[in-house]
């Protein structure tokens, strides 16, 4: 009871240490940060609305300048004033009584003066009256600088805001040429602006008690400072600013606030349940002690076989190699992967496949030695770890039983499944003692043994290592051959009609000349090519060339083989059919080949794939017929056009009795779907009447040609050509 007590209390301290203090700091930084984001969102909104206001400010007023300079302009077109620009009597009552009262009435000059080219004063009105001359001294040493300027720099019309009589003015100054052409005048036009210039602004919202201060002096609220084009002050300009921001947190601090209260609220709950939580854990602890073994048992072991797993294998196998004597006994390390496994998964699901893996857990374990150690890995892959050997041969006994016995029938949920098992396998010291070496030489050694067929076993040898580096430089030069179109080339196996023995089709077969090793034999690149995706590019590449070559042969149907990893590749129907135009041929020319690999991996998908290049028109051919595990099930699902029956089921033909009965069966079944029937291999006389005999439409093999080069297809196709207008039909 103390001891609870203790721990009790220990993580009553732990808690609020642990979790009551952090989440109270959580909680605050979470408050503050809020508050920050709203004055920071609020503080860029009231800059951005007040950027707004000083552009719209900026442009009115130079909209009203360029309005102010263009009534300036259209006075030099005055006729009237043009003729009364003289010093006679008329003229002056002409002046008087039209300019200066037109100009303000009309345009709003509050000050209008007339001057000679040398800026001296002639004439002038304020408010549509005429000025003194005391009134033009006020104001000239105010506008010389104007005056002087345009004198320096003359134009069509001076025009600038300005301080005149502590008020802000609209200036204006241009020449007018009198109508006979005589001397020049010039023309000063003056108008003040009040407070109320900017009232249209106030009216729609934009401003709010728009004021032109002195310039100064800065007014309440937002604003800038207001120069002429010369650079002296004119005012400065302020206005009640817009506060957006702020309405945006009168807007959102109700929700921000409930939002807190309810993260405060939910931090509270959680923390009241943690504290009742941590008042029983000390009783979890004693539950957690008793349960540790198990748990460790389960961070080490294989949650589906109770194997060790990857983890334990490496820590024992690392004690075994650390155990080893230097003299005298091994060990072997046996890499195992079980055959045909994921077509079994896939074909009967993923229940079945795990029932499999732990049958076969069983009996490995059931099959080992005392001493010996079994895992698994992963997937179907699992490893035995055997010590104290004696030789090599006791280990390699032990993988012929191990072979044995996984060959047979297994049954599984009423299932029988027909599986077995490859193996790589490394000696220590031997072969190392580096754990790591040791399981990359297993691998390899596996992979060997997966290569010369299912069932076997392989001792890691010093030349697999090459055969790896073999491989990998072979795949770089088929990528080198791929990039610089060399090397690869394209033959046809020319596919016959069983009834006119005519050519009706050709199979296109790719073909590597290797500059070096000389042809290679494309059951050693292709697997190649899928394993390193290199397949993509070159079944690129093949369809490209046979496209080509069927532009040649328009009475032909020409057949292409499609990799599963080709035809899941990301837009492969739209780049078929860019190909297919590009050669400019029909669909309906190309027969693809498929196996039924693509159709067992996802069957919705392959049917949605087999359904386009059907609609698209492409003839679908299933490839390698009856050597699946439920290739009669597919015909009633894909809708292909052919089936071409494997091989290995035309060499026994005239060989063993019930083969034509196999292969009439498959035959009848096919012509029951209404599906064509090719069958490839046929080497002799005896299985060419056989398939005769059995209905087939259509044949391929050594018996009529080989594969050729598109050249000697090309003499083919033309004897045929010759022998039939030599043999007319009767």
């Amino acid at each position: 009871m103390p001891k609870e007590m203790t721990e009790s209390d220990g993580l009553r301290r732990d808690f609020q240490r642990n979790v009551l203090l952090p989440v109270i700091a959580v909680l605050l930084i979470v408050m503050i940060g809020a508050a920050l984001v709203l004055t920071e969102i609020a503080t860029i909104a009231d800059r951005k609305a007040l950027e707004k206001q000083q552009q719209v400010v900026k442009n009115l007023l130079t909209l009203d300048i360029s309005n102010w300079r263009q009534h300036h302009e259209s006075l030099s077109q005055w006729d009237d004033l043009r003729q009364h620009l003289g010093n006679t009597p008329a003229d002056d009552k002409w002046r008087n009584s039209y300019l200066g009262e037109t100009l303000w009435r009309m345009q709003g000059a509050d000050e209008v003066w007339l001057l000679d080219a040398s800026n001296q004063r002639l004439a002038g009105w304020r408010k549509g009256q005429p000025a003194t001359p005391a009134d033009w001294a006020r104001n000239a040493s105010t506008l010389q600088p104007w005056l002087s300027y345009f004198q320096r720099h003359p134009s069509a019309v001076l025009s600038d805001i300005i301080r005149l009589h502590n008020q802000v003015a609209e200036l204006s100054l241009g020449d007018i040429k009198a109508a006979d052409g005589g001397e020049t005048y010039r023309l000063l036009r003056i108008r003040y602006l009040q407070d109320s210039f900017f009232s249209a602004l106030e009216i729609r919202g934009v401003l709010q008690d728009f004021h032109f201060n002195d310039p100064d002096k800065e007014g309440a609220g937002s604003g800038f400072r207001l120069d002429s084009t010369l650079k002296t002050p004119v005012s400065y300009l302020s206005w009640a600013p817009m506060r957006p921001g702020r309405e945006i947190q009168l807007v959102m601090l109700p929700f921000v606030t409930v939002v807190l209260v309810i993260i405060v609220l939910l931090c509270l709950l959680m923390m009241r349940r943690l504290a009742r939580a941590s008042h029983s854990l000390a009783y979890s602890l004693h539950q957690l002690r008793e349960s540790e073994s198990r748990a460790q048992h389960l961070a080490s072991h294989d949650m589906l076989s109770g194997l060790p797993n990857r983890t334990l294998i490496n820590t024992r196998l690392s004690e075994l190699l650390a155990a080893l004597p230097p003299s005298g006994e091994a060990m072997a390390l046996l890499l195992l992967d079980l055959d045909r496994f994921k077509m079994i998964n896939d074909t009967w699901g993923h229940p079945i496949g795990d029932a499999l893996i732990v049958a076969v857990s069983q009996r490995l374990t059931a099959l080992l030695p005392e001493t010996a150690i079994v895992g698994r890995l992963g997937g179907d892959e699992f490893v035995i770890l055997l010590s104290n050997i004696a030789d090599r041969h006791r280990a390699e006994a032990f993988c012929h039983q191990v072979i044995d016995d996984l060959t047979t029938t297994l049954l599984i949920q009423n299932i029988q499944l027909h599986t077995g098992v490859s193996i790589g396998m490394v000696l220590a010291p031997e072969h190392g003692l580096n754990r790591r070496e040791l399981m990359r030489k297993a691998d390899i050694a596996l992979y060997a043994a997966k290569s010369r067929g299912r069932g076997q076993f392989c001792l890691y040898e010093a030349s697999m290592d090459s055969e790896v580096k073999n491989r990998q430089l072979l795949a770089s030069e088929l990528r080198e051959a791929l990039e610089h179109n060399q090397g690869l080339m394209l033959w046809y196996q020319p596919i016959i009609c069983t009834h006119s023995e005519k050519i009706v089709g050709l199979e296109a077969l790719v073909r590597w000349q290797h500059p070096q090793q000389g042809m290679i034999s494309p059951a050693t690149f292709i697997p190649l090519a899928e394993e390193t995706g290199l397949i993509i590019p070159l079944g690129e590449w093949i369809l490209k060339q046979a496209f080509t070559m069927a532009k040649r042969w328009p009475q032909l149907i020409v057949a292409v083989n499609v990799s599963p990893l080709q035809l899941r590749s990301r837009n492969f129907i739209e780049q078929l059919m860019q190909l297919v135009a590009n050669a400019g041929i029909a669909p309906q020319q190309i027969e693809l080949e498929i196996t039924e690999g693509i159709l067992i991996d996802d069957e919705h998908e392959a049917n949605a794939l087999v359904c386009s290049l059907r609609e698209r028109g492409f003839h679908l051919a299933l490839d390698d017929f009856g050597t699946g595990y439920s290739s009669l099930s597919y015909l009633s699902r894909f809708p292909v056009n052919t089936i071409k029956i494997d091989r290995a089921f035309i060499q026994p033909l005239g060989l063993v009795d019930n083969a034509t009965a196999i292969v009439r069966a498959v035959v009848d079944l096919g012509h029951a779907m209404h599906l064509s029937i090719t069958a490839e291999g046929v080497e002799t006389r005896e299985q060419y009447q056989a398939l005769v005999a059995a209905g087939c439409d259509r044949l391929q093999g050594y018996l009529f040609h080989r594969a050729q080069p598109p050249e000697e297809i090309n003499a083919l196709l033309a004897a045929e050509i010759v022998d039939d207008d030599s043999n007319p039909p009767a």
